[in-house]
């Protein structure tokens, strides 16, 4: 006589071969038993293992990584279409405009307001003559400050950063600018000290220092490094996580679904191309 007993409640046997009178619905037996409430740490099974570091946000994205994601964020930008570059050139000319001026605002004494208007005339008419031409604003003569103000702007949300560095013109000694894009930042390459991270040394408080920027031959290599102290730089970059220390692109949660989206409306068009082609066929009849 058999002692097997069809239960539908339950597929888990005993150590007697006997299915366990146990119910579905048992806490003990849920998922959320093992991990609490929250339904987003829960594994089914078909979801592998996640690693993020989040005790140190500054280890979440290492320097291959980031230098990856800007390739890929320069490919998409370039052949990507009219998509990829509106969250670009578009947040680019609705942040600047046509440029931003700073404005004076001294304090306004009763019986010099004369004096006061004339004092910010001249102010506004000084930072014109500096800034506003590129022969006397960029060190590389390319660009005034309206113009550079687009292009930190789409190099913030392209590249994830950006440097602008303080430096002296040697022939008319006054005190120009150039700015430098993520590529040219330290990469990880010349980094054995660990202060140093992603081309930015860190101090205590996670503090920049210094910034490295790298100098490259025709063929793209790496000739040699420039170490710049923090003082005379200006790093612009998306700050998103606590302790970054180097921004990422504003691509960086779409790139995969993009560039698959890329591949498949390629494959679509080849095979749309390839139906349409018209085949000759030469027939012949066999005596």
């Amino acid at each position: 006589m058999s002692h097997t007993i069809t239960d539908r409640r339950s597929l888990l046997l005993g150590a007697d071969g006997r299915p366990m009178d146990v119910g579905t619905t048992d806490q003990q037996f849920t998922v959320s038993a093992a991990v609490g409430s929250f339904q987003a740490t829960e594994s089914d099974g078909t979801s592998g293992y996640i690693f993020c570091p989040t005790l140190d946000s500054k280890k979440e994205v290492d320097a291959w990584s980031r230098t990856e994601r800007t390739k890929r964020s320069h490919t998409l930008y370039n052949s990507g279409g009219g998509l990829p570059r509106r969250p670009i050139d578009g947040t680019s000319d609705m942040v600047c405009g046509v440029g931003m001026i700073p404005h004076p605002t001294p304090i306004r004494e009763k019986g010099r307001e004369q004096k006061i208007r004339e004092w910010t005339h001249r102010v506004r008419q000084l930072y014109m003559e500096r800034c506003g031409s590129k022969h006397t604003y960029d060190l590389s003569k390319r660009r005034n400050v309206f113009q550079d103000q687009r292009l930190a702007m789409r190099l913030k949300r392209l590249d994830g950063d950006s440097a602008k560095v303080f430096a002296r013109d040697v022939t008319t000694g006054r005190l120009r600018t150039i700015r430098y894009e993520a590529s040219q930042i330290g990469n990880g390459q010349f980094e054995k000290d660990k202060a140093w991270v992603d081309g930015i040394q860190c101090g205590e408080h996670n503090e920049m220092l210094k910034m490295r920027i790298l100098r490259s031959d025709d063929l793209g290599r790496v000739i040699g490094k420039t170490d710049i102290p923090a003082e005379n730089v200006l790093h612009l970059m998306n700050d998103e996580r606590l302790r970054q220390v180097r921004g990422l692109t504003c691509f960086a949660p779409v790139l995969k679904k993009m560039f698959s989206r890329g591949e498949i409306q390629h494959a679509l068009t080849q095979g749309i191309k390839v139906a349409s082609q018209p085949a000759y066929v030469i027939e012949q009849d066999v005596a």
